[in-house]
């Protein structure tokens, strides 16, 4: 069974067509032959983007690659240099060029992709083909599309055979093909993820993200089904796997029914995005738990406190108060990062202590600044656990997994994803030059939006490697959400977007030469790899 990306074509506007031939390909395909479903591809033309798309590309480790264009309806024909689709009864559509040429030109930019990115010669099998599988046709369409390279309805029952015979007639046409060693067939796998993630990002193929997202939807709202009956619940989740936007349907759910919602976390800039997620609903009450305490406090009794980073005495200060408003509902997000006195501070605004509801969820390996709440929620139930990772990449977090030796309880996705890339300096020109060349290959020759860039670091930007200026060649950095605009990258600590993610993220990572790294230095660097949805690349800078 072939190795099919993605794995589940359910998820995907495709036609019927398109759907029988992945599916014969994943069954007759040996389990060594990786299929791309739907490559997304760009040219330009005159400083304009064209976007155009390979059907399918397949890889094979023992030849190389073939791309795949692919035409259902009932016939086609080639009357001079026009091509007509047959749909049937009456109905035909003229194509807008030879389905051959629009392989070849696939065939041609993957190759010329592999050749740029890597800065050598792909010296594999490389071809293409054209795949009618609703009929026959009985002969080619002249030497540019011979018979060899044409797969009808009568190679359907015998697709591995049929693919294997196109592979051996590219290698005897080319006669350049030499075995592709392992080193290659990683690199070309990866690219064509990595083209895949970029197609995504650039917005290409949202309409599949809003499919998965639509199906998330359906899983937390059974999440939520299930603990209807809990009137406080603990819930336990990895890097991704939803706590948030559970909180926030949860908050919803019960705005919904006219019930005062709080929605507590510890992140600013996280209380600013749930904030906007959640402002038409003028009966939840969105906050930061400090910001909250302060709005609670009179300045004199809130300056007594606030000294202190843990806010030691507020317990006191606001069980004192009177007149305190009290909630139906109270969520807190990142509970990690909460200790046991705010924790208990939290109970004193449940309007009723057993029916009122207090969900708190939390993830102990993002723990970065070594709080514990402790019992100091009063929850005597075992937490409920968020097992499945629904942002990263499966290639990003088995990368993770290795790199930081957290995150093993967490399942990753179905979405394969291109491995992280690592790069570590000694000199603090050579990381900025490696920013910027990252920068440009994403902005300039991908076209990703910079909206779309995460730049993460564990040191303010005075203190980084960027020695305080928000400007590196033609880029410009934005250190707050609120103010970014389109033409500017967002700059933030890891502390400062805990809870958030990004399509892309580059990971500034500032390191004293050590052998054993901190803890807290682990979970921080756990937090910022986890932050990244499709590409991840990090920035190593070494002081001695």
């Amino acid at each position: 069974m072939a190795q099919m990306y993605p794995n589940d074509i359910e998820l995907i506007d495709c036609t019927q067509s398109e759907k029988d031939f992945y599916y014969e390909l994943k069954q007759q395909l040996s389990d060594k032959i990786h299929v791309f479903f739907s490559v997304r591809w760009y040219s330009q033309n005159n400083g304009t983007r064209e976007n155009s798309e390979s059907d399918f590309l397949i890889f094979d480790p023992d030849f190389g690659y073939i791309t795949i264009e692919l035409k259902g309806g009932q016939q086609i024909e080639k009357q001079s240099d026009a091509w007509i689709l047959h749909l049937g009864e009456n109905s035909y559509r003229q194509l807008k060029k030879s389905p051959f040429e629009q392989a070849e030109e696939s065939m041609r930019f993957f190759k010329k992709y592999f050749e740029d990115q890597y800065k050598q010669v792909f010296n594999g099998v490389y071809g293409f083909a054209c795949a009618f599988p609703r009929y026959n046709v009985p002969e080619g369409f002249g030497t540019d599309a011979p018979k060899d390279i044409i797969i009808d309805f009568s190679d359907m029952s015998n697709l591995k055979n049929k693919i294997n015979s196109i592979f051996h007639y590219w290698s005897s046409t080319r006669r350049s093909h030499v075995f592709l060693v392992d080193e290659i067939r990683k690199k070309f796998i990866n690219l064509i993820n990595k083209r895949i993630n970029m197609s995504t990002i650039s917005g290409a193929v949202l309409e599949n993200q809003d499919r998965k997202m639509s199906i998330l939807n359906r899983i937390q709202e059974n999440y939520l089904d299930f603990l209807e009956n809990y009137s406080h619940a603990l819930i336990a989740g990895g890097a991704g796997t939803g706590k948030t936007w559970l909180a926030v349907k949860k908050a919803i759910r019960e705005a919904e029914k006219e019930k005062d919602v709080l929605l507590l976390c510890f992140n600013n800039d996280l209380g600013e995005f749930l904030k906007e997620r959640l402002f038409e609903y003028r009966n939840i009450t969105v906050n930061t738990f400090w910001q909250f305490v302060k709005e609670q406090l009179d300045e004199r009794d809130f300056l007594t406190i606030s000294s202190d980073k843990e806010l030691l005495g507020v317990f006191d200060k606001i069980a004192n108060k009177s007149n305190l408003k009290k909630f139906n509902s109270i969520i807190v997000d990142e509970a990690q990062d909460f200790n046991e006195e705010w924790a208990m501070t939290i109970r004193l605004f449940l309007r009723d202590e057993s029916r009122s509801e207090l969900y708190v969820l939390y993830d102990t390996e993002q723990n970065i600044f070594n709080r514990d709440f402790k019992n100091g929620f009063m929850i005597e139930s075992p937490p409920f656990r968020l097992k499945e990772n629904l942002r990263n990449t499966s290639e990003i977090m088995k990368w993770v997994k290795d790199k930081t030796q957290l995150g093993y309880y967490t399942k990753a996705n179905n979405i394969p994803g291109v491995k992280p890339e690592f790069s570590t300096h000694n000199r603090k020109k050579d990381a900025r030059n490696r920013l910027e060349s990252i920068l440009k290959q994403l902005v300039q020759k991908e076209l990703v939006k910079q909206t779309s860039i995460t730049i993460l670091s564990n040191r303010i930007i005075e203190n980084s490697i960027l020695n305080g200026k928000n400007t590196l060649g033609p880029f410009t950095f934005a250190e707050s959400r609120k103010d970014i605009t389109d033409e500017q990258v967002l700059f933030r600590t890891v502390q400062g977007f805990k809870g958030l993610e990004s399509d892309v993220v580059i990971y500034l990572k500032h390191n004293k030469h050590q052998v054993n790294p901190r803890e807290s230095s682990r979970k921080t660097d756990f937090v910022a790899y986890t932050r990244a949805k499709f590409l991840l690349f990090v920035i190593e800078y070494l002081e001695y």
